[in-house]
């Protein structure tokens, strides 16, 4: 197993510990301190949609990730692989410094350190040159 394919199931798995956090927050669980600048206890009813959305974009992020490295099938054109990878690791970035300016500590002191380990993986992951082989064949 190469660097970059234990930096891309590295970022799956912090991805899929975010995507419980945030069907948690969706379901209506008292966790609303840790997203969406910690305002709310238990998220109102448009940011608990947006929570279930962002399931899906992580998701796709992790899909991105482990399909760039090689780990996940079918994977489109290598270039649009790339640029997907790269296209995330700008919007974790983003999320980074939201977490980091956020008036939250738990998004400040937990979700900014996950968000900035995403960013370091992807960016890893993106610029690494492509695995071509499938790790089951």
């Amino acid at each position: 197993m190469t660097a970059q394919q234990r930096l891309a199931i590295t970022a799956a798995i912090a991805l899929g510990l975010v995507m419980v956090l945030q069907l948690l927050l969706a379901a209506g669980f008292p966790l609303g301190q840790a997203a969406w600048g910690g305002q709310y206890q238990v998220l109102p009813s448009t940011l608990r949609w947006a929570s279930f959305a962002t399931v899906w974009v992580l998701g796709l992020a992790a899909w991105v990730v482990l399909a760039r490295a090689g780990l996940a099938a079918p994977g489109p054109e290598p270039l649009a692989m790339r640029v997907a990878t790269w296209a995330f690791a700008g919007f974790l970035a983003l999320n980074t410094l939201g977490n980091i300016v956020s008036s939250s500590p738990a998004e400040r002191y937990v979700m900014a350190p996950i968000a900035f380990l995403l960013v370091v993986c992807f960016i890893a992951v993106a610029s690494s040159p492509r695995t071509r082989k499938l790790a089951s064949q």
